[in-house]
């Protein structure tokens, strides 16, 4: 006798999980590229997939296929009207080609395979190896997140959290109590009347009577419910705080003149960057950006990149105003503070002395993190050689940023000219150290 199994399990959701992960380490040298030229259209609290296109030669997989010179191979051309089985068809000399067109002698195409990230795998490929150095994790009571635990069944609730099983255990529980006594007062009662049977004269009064009995213990068997509303059991969930590790990031960046969109364009960079490494390792991330010029203002993101100012520039003024944000809404108990600030170097010579002070004794005691980022063409450098050079005074901002970072390990300063320094100098910021490892 022939037997048919049918499986009617659903699929699992995470089926194809493998097949997507090998894909992505097959692909991660075309999806960096990708991501590290499309991180500039991101917003930084963007907190959506990532679309990458990656070109079609990047996915292909080694095949093994027979010579077309000396092999014999089948194949089916469709829609055919001029050849039919067993018809041989002549091979093409090398050089040919079955397009039949010419060729253009400009330009190169090649077409694009477009694939969705996840958030996860997004930040998986952008800060492979990375850690993040003084991380220390913080509670904030204001911040609370709650979190549903089990909490045993409920005779009330919603009727998607209905537990189908405990019902069932509930109402064979109460159909048990309810039916075994009637049953056995049933069986008693037919067992008298059998006996009754045999008796001669027969008692056909009495033998009616205990029918009745018995119909009418069957009825009230009968009227027994499967299920009742008695029976009914709920999930009951409860939700409890949980400890959140909390995070603030302050953005700083001078907007003067001299700070030009190739400037800011490449401030953002490392700006979205650090939120996302940073959102990465904690659970509640506030960012804060402050802009400056000879006075600093605290905006949003559009107003932060985009606002035009003219002017000079009192670094002073925008680190003095992170103090006190600090100071006013994120205390060094409870958050851990990060600052990333970005300038092309040009500051009042005057006002070198009062960042000094500010830095040394009011924020880097503060922040787990200080970086800091100096964008800088060959011209501003030859200006400063040249200054040097001649003995006249010039800004020495980089100097006192490059002398703190040896004195203070929560500091780091590099000088970038371009969006391809972006990736290499954030790694070497966040490397990962070989103690931690």
């Amino acid at each position: 006798m022939t037997k048919y199994i049918i499986d009617r399990r659903l699929n699992p959701p995470g089926k194809s999980l493998s097949n997507r992960q090998r894909f992505i380490r097959r692909a991660k040298k075309y999806l960096k590229e990708r991501i590290h030229k499309n991180i500039v259209n991101r917003s930084i609290t963007d907190k959506g997939k990532e679309n990458v296109n990656i070109p079609t030669g990047g996915i292909s997989e080694p095949t093994f296929e027979t010579d077309p010179k000396t092999g014999d191979y089948d194949f089916v051309l469709p829609g055919n009207k001029d050849f039919l089985p067993g018809d041989k068809i002549k091979k093409p000399e090398e050089g040919e080609g079955g397009g039949g067109g010419q060729a253009s002698s400009s330009g190169e195409g090649e077409d694009e395979f477009a694939f969705s990230l996840t958030r996860d795998e997004y930040m998986d490929i952008v800060f492979e190896d990375l850690e993040l150095p003084h991380m220390e994790e913080k509670n904030r009571e204001d911040v609370v997140v709650l979190k549903s635990r089990r909490a045993g069944y409920t005779t009330d609730g919603s009727p998607s959290q209905l537990n189908i099983k405990q019902s069932l255990i509930k109402s064979l529980g109460r159909r048990i109590a309810l039916k075994f006594p009637k049953r056995k007062e049933i069986a008693e009662l037919e067992k008298e009347i059998a006996e009754l049977e045999k008796e001669k004269p027969r008692p056909s009064a009495e033998i009616k009577k205990l029918e009745k009995c018995i119909e009418l213990l069957r009825k009230k068997f009968r009227a027994i419910p499967f299920i009742d509303p008695i029976d009914l059991r709920f999930n009951s969930f409860v939700k409890e705080p949980t400890p959140t590790t909390t995070a603030v990031m302050i953005c700083i960046m001078d907007v003067s003149a001299s700070m030009g969109e190739k400037e800011k364009e490449l401030s953002k960079r490392f700006f979205l960057l650090l939120y996302l490494f940073l959102e990465r390792k904690y659970e509640h991330v506030d960012v804060v950006f402050i802009r400056h010029h000879t006075e600093a203002i605290e905006c949003d993101e559009e107003e932060f990149f985009h606002s035009k100012e003219t002017g000079g520039t009192i670094v002073s003024s925008g680190l003095e105003l992170a103090n006190q944000v600090l100071k006013d809404r994120y205390s060094p108990t409870d958050w851990n503070a990060y600052i990333a600030q970005a300038s092309d170097g040009d500051n009042f010579i005057q006002d070198q002395l009062p960042l000094e002070n500010i830095l040394v004794n009011q924020l880097l005691p503060k922040v787990k993190f200080y970086t800091y980022i100096e964008i800088s063409d060959l011209y501003t450098r030859a200006l400063d050689l040249w200054s040097d050079v001649m003995g006249k005074q010039h800004n020495n901002m980089w100097e006192l940023y490059e002398k703190l970072s040896h004195e203070y390990s929560n500091l780091v300063c590099k000088k970038i000219q371009n969006s391809t320094q972006i990736i290499p100098v954030f790694r070497e910021f966040f490397f990962k150290r070989k103690e931690s490892a």
